[in-house]
């Protein structure tokens, strides 16, 4: 997959997309998120620490999602419930 500018194509509404985000003041300061582009046009990102809150975020780029894996992944589950559990996470 490629980048597309948002200068050439947005995305669809309410769909999330990785997006090249813009932190600072620099095009040296970017770093790829998720995000999506909501009906007033503006592109939000899901907070890492506060779930319930949404940040505008500064997008130049963006591309779909690829799809998810296909296989099971039962045993990937299990796995990771054993580590929680000992690690008292779980």
């Amino acid at each position: 997959m490629e980048w597309i500018s948002i200068k050439d194509r947005l995305p669809n509404s309410n769909i999330n997309v990785l997006v090249c985000n813009i932190f600072g003041q620099t095009l040296d300061e970017r770093e790829p998120c998720i995000a999506h582009r909501e009906d007033d046009g503006f592109f939000y990102i899901l907070k890492p620490f506060n779930y319930d809150e949404y940040g505008i975020v500064n997008v130049t780029h963006w591309m779909p999602l690829p799809d998810a894996p296909e296989q099971d992944i039962t045993e990937e589950i299990k796995c990771q419930l054993d580590y929680n559990e000992k690690k008292g996470t779980g």
